[in-house]
């Protein structure tokens, strides 16, 4: 059966729920017990990047979203794994960069086409000068940080309007988190708007399912203001980093999505 909606452009799936600083502009720096042990199991990640291989994903991957990755002792191999099933994706790896070691970085390395660094004032000395790696300063962030994650997030100046606009991110990532749920987007912090459970489904049915159609419908028709996540969320009309160099294919799609009838895609 042809989907009625083009496969997502980029994937984010956390595999734990841990991050090793209580930075003041993230979840959790603001929120005591946000660290928790949750995490996907091992064999139900595996299966995510099998399912990604069969879709014949070639769009972007990134194996957190909103933790510490390197706090999962198991991501050396979900990574290796990803590398061999997904071989045309672009590899995005994200990280504060306070548990790097020299040999953890060179294990790394092979493994991602671009790895991002963040300093945040705690970074250890590391000596690299692989074109994949950027290191990206960010001490000053609590005061430039522009992203209340869906109007969850406090004290940030820039963040305290209300964004406008049918934001790209529902049109074109998919966000998974612990225990294995996809949520409405990376603002997602507490899973407020769960769009399907990779545990009892699969990517396909969550993608193209009725969750996600309603979420985009309304958003194509400037009902933002009806889904209490993007009421709330500071983030503009635009989205995901695709559809910033793609305005006129999120149009398109936008204008499509209007006039779209559900569909039920069939699991396989």
């Amino acid at each position: 059966m042809k989907e009625p909606f083009p496969v997502f452009a980029a994937v984010s799936i956390q595999t734990n729920s841990l991050c090793n600083l209580k930075c003041p502009f993230c979840f959790y720096g603001q929120y005591p017990g946000y660290n928790s042990r949750e995490k996907i199991a091992s064999r139900l990640v595996f299966r995510i990047i099998d399912e990604l291989a069969a879709l014949h994903f070639s769009g972007r991957v990134s194996m957190y979203n909103l933790n510490e990755p390197l706090t999962d002792k198991r991501i050396i191999r979900f990574l290796k794994y990803a590398k061999k099933r997904l071989p045309d994706c672009f590899h995005f790896f994200s990280t504060n960069g306070v548990l790097l070691t020299p040999a953890l970085l060179d294990t790394l390395l092979p493994l991602v086409d671009h790895l991002r660094i963040n300093d945040y004032g705690n970074l250890p000395p590391l000596h690299t000068a692989d074109p994949k790696v950027e290191i990206s300063v960010k001490r000053d962030f609590f005061s430039t940080a522009a992203n209340n994650r869906g109007g969850s997030l406090r004290g940030l100046e820039a963040a305290s309007v209300k964004g406008t606009g049918p934001c790209a991110n529902p049109f074109g990532q998919l966000v998974i988190m612990p225990p294995g749920v996809a949520v409405l987007c990376c603002s997602d912090g507490f899973k407020q708007l769960v769009m399907g459970d990779l545990r009892s489904s699969d990517i396909r049915g969550i993608w193209w399912g009725k969750d996600f159609f309603t979420v985009r419908q309304l958003l194509a028709d400037g009902r933002r203001g009806h889904i209490p996540l993007c009421d709330k969320c500071s983030v503009a009309g635009g989205g995901f980093y695709d559809y910033f160099n793609r305005p006129a294919v999120f149009q398109e799609i936008i204008r499509k999505v209007k006039d779209q009838v559900y569909i039920q895609i069939r699991s396989v």
